[in-house]
């Protein structure tokens, strides 16, 4: 049974100055209101704000989203006004009550009004503060969680609601966790049958699949301590709604999902993802067509991390995640303004623009007809990163320069289409003069990217003395002594590639390098480029890996950031919500 302090400490350790006092007459207030109250299952009816609350705060939201857990149901099902709530507890926790109770009464004249998408969008137009729908949320999921009680039609009815509505949503916004439990829920009311089958056979084997879990685990463990890679590593079964939805398409039994048993393997940095991911394809078989790259390629709603299946242990097949500390804390609790962003933003772009987006062509190659609508639609999710922080200006490469132009289009004609003149800021690019794109150590041809299996195509922030050197040494270059004209490098692009390194950190033209090096072996040159590399990046790398080992320090600054930028892209999106006739 969820208790007050217990929301209290939640609150605080995600908000260490959230005002704990408004909290608890937020709760004196509505156990007053619903006094005498029960719900059907006989507790009394306080349980429920005291779980949403419970579960707003779990989420990271701040105090007046706890105080509205707590007061939702206050103006609906008590005697208590808006006024009451807005005079007592200011007109921010009111107006949340309000959109909420507003949401509550939603209702629809036929099914095809009824859909799930249309009442996905209602929410969203009728939400202003998005802090309304993850309240929302959070009072569903408790009242899934407690619907054991209701009549068996009742249940499938509000399940079938759920599950094509708010599971959906939950999905949209990252939020996960939720989405899962949501889901897993909801199948147990409206394929009971099904729901208890799925459920025996997995507890059938409970003990074994426990057992390879911990196999599994420790060996991921071993292994990566062993490359010098601290990990956090995790495994679990998947959910039984995933299961069974898997096993319809497939049409095979349990033994023949390919994931079934999923892990998640947690590293410092985006680096590591991929190295992490190199060691795990030569430790298991990967399974061909089942590797997924999102981070590279974000999902909508700005979800990142590396997914591939392998033959584990003993040839069973598993799922293995790979992801940041902050990639999962998104996956987890979601941040939902840049991913609604990017739905209203797309309204606005063209066909014809993103047709002409070259990373679509790259990645997508001669097949695009499989190639997903996410990738696709990427840019406007770009687009909206920039366009919600009202950015005047943004670093880029020069690979990036068309995003950036894409980015002043949809801006341009938002403004154009709505009458906001300078509403939408068109952000000028900044590419470095001279050397604006670093080209692979491996491949002259190709960018520099984090991407790439092989470590040794790049430089990283965190690399040390001896790896930058190592790279260097190691870098592709051609039989021929270094070029004696610059005009000779468009023939030779690994040479072009490290000269522009060179000149870039030299502060020097690509001329001048050329001069300087004229006619000498690489072997000379790679010496001179390793040196100036380590004098810049050595600094670097020293305060990155002090800085990753204050865990907390870090913990703090994200939160701080994600809190700030959430304050702003939220505050944006409700003004483009009003200016579209949300």
């Amino acid at each position: 049974m969820i208790s007050l302090q217990c929301i209290e400490n939640e609150l605080i350790s995600h908000h260490p100055e959230a005002d704990i006092d408004l909290v608890r007459r937020a709760y004196v207030f509505a156990a007053r209101m619903h006094r005498g109250q029960l719900r059907k299952s006989g507790d009394p009816y306080i349980m429920h704000p005291l779980e949403v609350a419970s579960i707003v705060a779990q989420h990271n939201l701040d105090a007046p989203s706890v105080c509205a857990g707590l007061l939702h149901d206050t103006v609906e099902d008590t005697e208590a006004t808006y006024e009451d709530v807005r005079l007592q507890f200011g007109s921010e926790i009111a107006s949340l009550v309000k959109s909420l109770t507003k949401l509550n009464k939603i209702n629809f004249q036929n099914r095809q009004e009824a859909q799930a998408a249309n009442f996905r969008k209602m929410l969203i137009a009728m939400s202003r503060d998005l802090r309304v729908i993850l309240i929302k949320l959070s009072d569903r999921l408790h009242n899934m969680r407690t619907l054991g009680k209701m009549p068996p039609e009742k249940k499938s009815r509000i399940s079938r609601e759920t599950l094509d509505i708010y599971s959906p949503l939950a999905s949209r916004l990252g939020l996960y966790s939720i989405k899962v439990e949501l889901e897993d829920l909801c199948f147990k009311y409206i394929y009971p049958d099904e729901y208890q089958e799925i459920a025996r056979m997995i507890a059938q084997t409970k003990a074994e699949r426990e057992e390879y879990i911990n196999t599994v685990r420790n060996q991921l463990n071993t292994h990566l301590s062993s490359c010098g890679i601290e990990a956090e590593v995790s495994g679990r079964p998947k959910h039984l709604w995933s299961i069974r939805q898997k096993l319809k398409r497939t049409g095979g039994g349990i033994d023949t999902l390919y994931d079934v048993l999923a892990f998640r393997i947690i590293v410092p940095r985006t680096a590591l993802c991929y190295e992490v991911l190199g060691h795990i394809h030569s430790l298991w078989r990967p399974i061909p067509g089942r590797f997924k790259d999102y981070i590279a390629i974000p999902r909508i709603n700005g979800y990142q991390s590396l997914h591939t299946t392998l033959f584990g242990p003993n040839g069973l097949p598993l799922e293995i995640q790979i992801r940041t500390s902050e990639m999962n804390r998104v996956a987890q609790s979601g941040v939902a303004a840049h991913a609604e962003g990017a739905w209203i933003l797309s309204c606005i772009a063209r066909m014809g623009w993103l047709n002409r987006m070259t990373q679509f062509k790259e990645k997508a190659g001669k097949d695009k007809e499989k190639a997903s609508v996410g990738l696709y639609s990427y840019p406007v999710l770009m687009a909206a990163d920039i366009l919600l922080y009202d950015a005047t200006h943004v670093p880029v490469g020069d690979d990036q320069k068309q995003h950036l132009e894409l980015c002043r289009d949809i801006a341009q004609k938002f403004n154009n289409d709505f009458g906001v003149e300078n509403f939408l800021n068109p952000p000028e690019p900044l590419i470095q003069k001279g050397f604006s794109r670093i080209m692979s150590l491996k491949d002259g041809s190709k960018k520099m990217s984090k991407s790439e299996l092989s470590d040794l195509s790049r430089i990283n922030l965190t690399d040390d003395k001896d790896q930058i050197v190592n790279k260097i040494k190691k870098s592709k270059t051609d039989p021929l002594p270094m070029p004696q004209d610059v005009k000779e490098l468009d023939e030779r692009l690994e040479a072009k590639n490290l000269l522009g390194i060179y000149s870039s950190l030299t502060n020097s033209t690509l001329q001048n390098s050329v001069k300087i090096f004229a006619g000498k072996n690489f072997s000379e040159f790679k010496e001179s480029l390793a040196v100036e590399l380590v004098n810049k990046i050595e600094p670097i790398s020293k305060e990155i890996k002090k800085l990753l080992g204050d865990k907390k320090y870090l913990d703090e600054i994200l939160l701080d950031g994600v809190e700030k930028a959430n304050l702003i892209a939220s505050k944006k999106i409700e003004k483009i919500k009003e200016i579209v006739g949300f």
